[in-house]
């Protein structure tokens, strides 16, 4: 809270256009895709798979944690995946186990110790 307090006013969101200080967009950032906001026609944006699949944006899970297959998964924000009972087939047998149920937290996963860790020697670390 007190960096966004002690923010100056002119320090905003946006996009580079160019090398001059009259090349800048001043806009909010957002991961909208190519043509939803001047920057994001510049700069687009991708969704990585893992994300279309569930895993959270943080992306903190080494070894996720496996579900059956539920087509209902399928259906994702920017499009809707329809399989043939041929494709429905293939799927199975491909991941005969599961595959990543990202509602799950991952093998092994732990919390984060601190926001902000230091070391001052090997094999050592405290929180500040």
């Amino acid at each position: 809270m007190k960096v966004v307090a002690h923010k100056p006013p002119d320090v905003v969101d946006g996009c580079w256009t160019g090398p001059g200080a009259s090349d800048f967009i001043a806009e909010s950032q957002f991961l909208g895709g190519r043509g939803t906001s001047a920057c994001n026609i510049l700069y687009p944006g991708y969704l990585f798979p893992r994300f279309i699949a569930g895993m959270p944006l943080s992306n903190d899970i080494v070894k996720c944690r496996l579900g059956r297959i539920s087509m209902s998964d399928y259906q994702v924000t920017f499009t809707q995946v329809t399989f043939t009972p041929e494709e429905r087939a293939r799927l199975y047998q491909i991941f005969p186990q599961g595959v990543c149920d990202y509602t799950l937290r991952g093998v092994d996963q732990r919390d984060v110790l601190d926001t902000w860790l230091t070391y001052p020697e090997e094999g050592k670390f405290r929180a500040e």
